[in-house]
């Protein structure tokens, strides 16, 4: 068997598969992430994780940690986890991504005693920008969120960055962008946190007008971040080296350290989208499994002439029309037009630096 050729690896994880809240934005049903989970065997299957990767000689660029929600997990665990990690692959990069409302100074102080290497850490939080918004989507978490990312900030050495999901709502009011725009200013500034820009679907719940089209979606985001100056911010589409950029050669999989899981990435994270037992394969045949899944997904013919195409390769597979086409095309079209003629003509260039 020809195994997929494996060049440094971002080891995503899943701890849990319960969350405390249930936002609008999220791919789980209610009912998986309200389920009752222990965390028995997660120390001892990520010492399986580790040794399988090492008999391997794989070379392990970072670990991202999802949810669900990451904090649900106790302080003792995550601490655990984290330095037998950062012990196995001491370059190796470290992220949480959280809702925020969990990592509360009593929960961070207690595992500060127990993970040794606070700096080499970066907790990402979801928010939103503009309270009304986040709390109307995110079950009204702002206030504790910010008071836990302020008493992270000021209490410890981890580095923190921002997602903040985009919708509708934010850029079809002036009040509300500029409120977004002030608050990406002092989150930058002020607390020396990066925020990154992505945009919700139309078709998750509760969000702004459901009858809008996709392209008139489409076109307000992309309005919304060339005239901010924001491009660089929306890293899905706009950074270098992101899965959204890869096409059908994405390799993102998602490791389940409490069941023994493997999913396709966050976005096929639902108990019908387990595609093999990681801990019964090697980490090749795991992720030879893995591309072959959306190796051969449609791409439209409309690609085979866009000049962007070498730049895209088609977008995100689980993200693209009936007809193959990318949801995220129209953005990716008008943005990179206007980088080039407005910003610089060598947009790949200008686009590749960071």
């Amino acid at each position: 068997m020809e195994y997929y050729k494996i060049d440094g690896m971002t080891i995503q994880i899943n701890l849990k598969s319960i969350c405390n809240l249930d936002c609008d934005y999220c791919l789980l049903p209610k009912h998986v992430k309200s389920q009752k989970e222990n965390d028995n065997e997660i120390i001892d299957n990520t010492v399986v994780l580790i040794n399988n990767i090492k008999a391997e000689n794989i070379d392990v660029k970072a670990f991202a940690v999802f949810g669900a929600e990451p904090f649900t997990v106790g302080y003792d665990i995550m601490g655990s986890v984290l330095n037998l990690m950062t012990e196995a692959f001491p370059n190796a990069f470290l992220k949480i991504q959280t809702n925020g409302t969990l990592c509360t100074p009593k929960y961070m102080e207690k595992f500060m005693k127990v993970f040794k290497y606070p700096e080499r850490l970066l907790i990402g939080f979801s928010m939103d920008g503009v309270k009304d918004i986040h709390n109307k989507h995110r079950c009204d978490s702002w206030d504790l969120m910010v008071t836990n990312f302020v008493w992270i900030k000021s209490n410890t050495p981890i580095n923190t960055n921002v997602i903040c999901t985009t919708n509708i709502e934010h850029y079809d009011d002036g009040q509300y962008e500029q409120e977004l725009v002030e608050f990406i200013e002092t989150m930058e500034h002020k607390w020396n946190t990066k925020v990154t820009i992505s945009y919700a679907d139309l078709t998750i719940r509760n969000v702004g007008d459901t009858h809008i089209g996709e392209t008139e979606f489409s076109a307000k985001f992309a309005s919304f971040l060339i005239r901010n100056d924001y491009i660089k911010k929306c890293v899905k589409l706009f950074q270098p080296n992101y899965c959204y950029r890869k096409g059908n050669d994405c390799d993102k999989t998602l490791f389940d350290l409490n069941k023994g899981k493997t999913y396709q990435c966050e976005k096929e994270f639902s108990p019908d989208k387990e595609f093999i037992q990681w801990k019964d394969h090697k980490i090749s045949e795991v992720m030879t499994v893995r591309h072959n899944r959306t190796k051969d997904y449609l791409i439209s013919k409309e690609c085979d002439t866009c000049e962007y195409q070498d730049w895209c390769n088609g977008g995100c597979p689980l993200k693209r029309d009936v007809n193959g086409l990318a949801k995220s095309c129209y953005v990716t079209k008008t943005v990179l037009t206007h980088v080039k003629e407005n910003i610089n003509p060598d947009w790949r260039a200008y686009l590749n630096k960071r």
